[in-house]
């Protein structure tokens, strides 16, 4: 996908020579929307009569109408593709020599990467006899090849299995089984964490639920690996494992061919994605294709609210006649931010949009958002939600609704994008209701202008970074040291990641304390857990957990006590200046 041309590998924003016209253009957008500095809240024009405007007008994306998707009346985008694989050929015909990804020195423009997936999907369909419903497991970083997979396998109304590429081998043998991957699509990194797992994954050749062929893509950090160094290739690992870009070649002739002749529709499915509850086993959450594209919209919705409510006029669009390596705009999610952060972004960067969003796996990303001025203005409110999303309030034992302002329940979504667990029918029954509604497990309240703000979370989850972490998990990889009695996971605030993890560690017998190191419980429990999960701190201690009388542990007096505790042994919520990687 590399070029030898110096105009297609672009290493960076500081080798970037941008025309007086570009940087015209771009200040002309900039006037357009007026000034850095936030406008007063009562000056912004009302969100409702926003809504009103953007979707009722004819054929724009933004149009919607009401129906009923499986038995529940919806409100939906009106004009959106029938499957993804329809939206993939139209952005490739639309946008044809753009630049469409970016990687380190490579450049991929719409046309390269619709040919490289035309033929991705035709070795699926003839290498491996992928067909329509056939479940195609990701699992490599995000590199081009992963996009680029993902639309071959929407290509044949495949179902794009997506897998956490940090997720520790037993968790992948897991999920991989659970769905009935009947192919993998890998990096090298992931080839090497699930080699001691590969007996059990090739079980049962040609059975149901057994993984049938296995791609590996060469593309190894900033480099493709040349042939010699792929060990892949020497034939040791079974006739399962094939070369990714041997299949590219052996395949490059049907480059000539249309794609795969398959008929989807809205209601089939598109791609399952795993999200982790209070257990330690993920759940897979299945999408059809409406409910994937069902967020699309959302992006382009967001800045045209953003335009209105100043009461500008939307933007034209410009000439795509110069790239800009300068960031500009910034959005966030998995946390609320301080309002600290929201003073020293603005300090630093005058021209920087800003924002965040909530949203979840099982309603397909984002559902409530919130930028520019009103950001400004609540910058701990995950905002409004946009005009396909219903939210509401529920008291989370009598079920009620709660209207009033400040009143504290859980948060429920209803919206085109809600989803359904794969193969979990009990626990589809207890988070999916009958009417459409989603239970987040998030506890929320809205202020008096119909702001929404999470105030905590019913699940018992750690966030970090945008990762959900769950307790047990962590809990699960601490119990299995011998010196360990039991043990609570908690969140540690964190101004980088918003959350790290945080446990308190009861040990069997006091001698244990001048033996034992928080170090060794971390070392052993990073043996099983991916690094983002591996507790940061760890408190070493003989006094029981508090528990209720039911045996259950308290976890905020755990959190409250385990923070106390951390901040005298000189934890700091912000560890570092520097960003370390998760991986």
């Amino acid at each position: 996908m590399s070029s030898s041309d110096p105009k297609r590998n672009v290493g960076g924003a500081s080798e970037q020579q941008e025309s007086p016209a570009a940087e015209a253009e771009w200040q002309s957008a900039r006037q357009a929307f007026g000034s850095a500095e936030a406008l007063p809240f009562a000056s912004l024009r009302p969100v409702k009569e926003i809504d009103e405007i953007l979707t009722k007008l004819p054929g724009s994306p933004f149009e919607i109408e009401e129906k009923v998707i499986k038995g529940v009346l919806t409100k939906t985008w009106k004009n959106l593709p029938a499957s993804v694989a329809q939206f993939w050929a139209g952005c490739a015909q639309l946008y044809g020599n753009r630049e469409y990804l970016v990687y380190e020195d490579v450049r991929v423009t719409y046309k390269e990467a619709w040919q490289q997936s035309l033929v991705i999907a035709h070795w699926l369909r003839s290498q491996f006899a992928v067909r329509k419903g056939d479940k195609v497991g990701l699992l490599m970083r995000n590199i081009p090849e992963f996009v680029i997979a993902y639309f071959a396998i929407q290509l044949l109304g495949g179902v794009a299995v997506v897998l956490n590429a940090f997720s520790d081998s037993d968790t992948l043998d897991f999920c991989v089984k659970d769905v009935q991957c009947r192919v993998l699509l890998l990096d090298p990194e992931r080839l090497h964490r699930i080699q001691a797992i590969f007996p059990r994954l090739s079980d049962g050749l040609g059975h149901a639920g057994s993984v049938e062929g296995i791609a590996v893509c060469p593309r190894d950090g900033r480099m493709v690996l040349p042939k010699e160094r792929r060990a892949w290739m020497d034939g040791k690992l079974g006739p399962l494992v094939f070369d990714w870009q041997e299949l590219q070649h052996r395949w490059s002739p049907t480059l000539q061919l249309r794609p795969p002749p398959v008929v989807v529709q809205p209601e089939d499915p598109s791609t399952i994605l795993f999200t982790s509850g209070t257990t330690s086993r993920p759940k897979g959450v299945i999408s059809t294709q409406r409910q994937n594209l069902s967020s699309m919209p959302l992006s382009s919705y967001g800045t045209a609210r953003a335009f209105l409510r100043r009461h500008r006029a939307l933007p034209l669009p410009a000439p795509d006649t110069q790239q800009r390596c300068v960031l500009e705009v910034m959005g966030h999610g998995g946390a609320s931010t301080p309002r600290e952060t929201v003073r020293e972004v603005s300090g630093k960067l005058k021209s920087l949009l800003v924002g965040q969003g909530y949203g979840l796996t099982e309603v397909n990303g984002v559902a409530c958002g919130i930028y520019a001025d009103d950001y400004v203005h609540r910058p701990d409110s995950i905002g409004l939600p946009p005009p396909t999303v219903e939210l509401c309030i529920v008291d989370p034992t009598s079920l009620v609704r709660l209207t009033k302002p400040d009143e504290e329940g859980e948060l429920w979504i209803k919206s085109p994008g809600v989803a359904s667990y794969f193969n979990r029918p009990e626990a589809n029954a207890e988070s999916f209701m009958p009417d459409g509604w989603f239970r987040t497990g998030d506890l929320a309240k809205q202020d008096q202008a119909g702001f929404y703000y999470i105030t905590g979370r019913a699940k018992e989850m750690i966030i970090r970074g945008g990762e959900n972490i769950s307790t047990v998990h962590v809990e699960n990889a601490a119990f299995s040291h011998a010196e360990v009695k039991d043990c609570s996971a908690f969140p540690l605030p964190c101004k980088i990641y918003g959350e790290r993890v945080g446990l308190v560690v009861v040990l069997h017998k006091k001698e244990a304390l001048r033996t034992i190191k928080a170090k060794d419980i971390i070392d052993h429990a990073s043996q099983t857990l991916p690094k983002f999960a591996t507790p940061e701190y760890v408190h070493l201690t003989t006094t029981p957990l508090p528990r209720n009388p039911n045996g259950k542990v308290i976890r905020k007096q755990v959190t409250k006590t385990g923070v106390e505790q951390a901040l005298k042994d000189g934890w700091s919520s912000a560890q570092s200046s520097a960003r370390d990687s998760k991986l």
